[in-house]
């Protein structure tokens, strides 16, 4: 009787460099929120009511004028891999140059959160990016940001 065993292949699904954007369909929901917000606004005209229909009209003018941007931006808001990171607005930096980096959290009353990439570079400045217009979720980018800082290069 033999018994044999399968060859084990392990491959690594993470890609070596993972560029992260801002997600285009939040970007629409928001702007029909948006949309929504200035047909309450028409509403308010027709019937009389200038304060809050001018309110409303500023407050979807300046919304719609964010989201219609977010949607635009084709540039990757994050870029992580085996080397460092680098985000938007601010320089690469190697993972041995970054002091700290985690996942925070923010909370902003009646049960919303914002979360952050928060990380510290040589300069000892604290930088923080937004996360929650982006197309990956605090766990995923927790995940990524962990396998990509084991390496040493």
């Amino acid at each position: 009787m033999k018994f044999t065993t399968p060859s084990i292949v392990a491959t690594n699904p993470v890609p070596e460099e993972t560029r992260i954007y801002y997600s285009k369909t939040r970007a629409v929901s928001k702007m029909w929120f948006s949309l929504v917000i200035l047909c309450v606004g028409i509403f308010n005209l027709i019937f009389g009511v200038l304060i809050a229909a001018l309110i409303c009209f500023i407050f979807a003018g300046l919304s719609l004028y964010a989201r219609i941007n977010m949607f635009l931006d084709e540039s990757p808001q994050i870029i992580l891999n085996k080397k460092g990171i680098q985000t938007a607005y601010k320089q690469f930096y190697t993972w041995q140059q970054i002091k700290a980096i985690d996942i925070d959290s923010m909370s902003m009353g009646r049960g919303g959160r914002h979360y952050f990439l928060v990380y510290k570079p040589p300069d000892n400045e604290k930088v923080e990016v937004k996360i929650n217009n982006l197309n990956i979720d605090q766990e995923l980018l927790k995940k990524l940001v962990h396998f990509y800082s084991l390496y040493e290069i």
